[in-house]
């Protein structure tokens, strides 16, 4: 069965891609909102017919936004049938807000602290939450090694490269 071709975005993205793995240069993007639009509906499996549609719903959602006796004006209900106007809006930073308030950090004494949970699922940033998330990575990557034993032997080979050079500095 022959693969759909591919679109130019994604092909460049490939090739981006490939590129920087080679260890070529940065590339600057320089995609406009359509491009990057383009290259999710590809992504999607979508066909110019389905973004067009897409076009459709959202211009005449934003040309018919709900009346201004409707239920759900002021909310962010009103500002996803297309409601555009300042209360819409400020309920939709606010609730946005409010999400990210709850999902972020722990408080202080919380017993999730240091945990691969707390900083996951909770978005705790404090150093002990951080820390267990640097020892997950790592033994993930080093499955069946010892973190600390690494930890003390890259520390004694740093000391010893340090005591060998200020012995060859402190020769005549």
């Amino acid at each position: 069965m022959a693969s759909k071709p591919k679109s130019p975005i994604l092909q460049r993205l490939d090739e981006i891609i490939a590129e920087s793995r080679r260890g070529g240069r940065r590339v600057r993007y320089d995609w406009t909102p359509e491009d990057a639009a383009r290259a999710r509906a590809d992504r999607k499996g979508w066909t110019e017919r389905d973004r067009q549609k897409q076009r459709e719903r959202l211009a005449h959602k934003r040309a018919n936004p709900p009346p201004a006796d409707d239920a759900r004006h002021g909310s962010p209900a009103g500002y996803a049938a297309g409601c555009r106007e300042e209360c819409c809006r400020a309920a939709v930073r606010k609730a946005t807000a409010e999400q990210r308030a709850a999902k972020t950090g722990l408080p202080p004494g919380d017993p999730r602290h240091g945990t691969l949970n707390g900083y996951a699922n909770w978005k705790c940033g404090c150093l002990a939450c951080t820390e267990a998330m640097t020892a997950a990575k790592w033994s993930k990557r080093n499955p069946g090694a010892d973190r600390e034993a690494e930890l003390a032997r890259r520390a004694a080979d740093a000391e010893a490269r340090l005591k060998k050079a200020r012995s060859r500095t402190a020769r005549p």
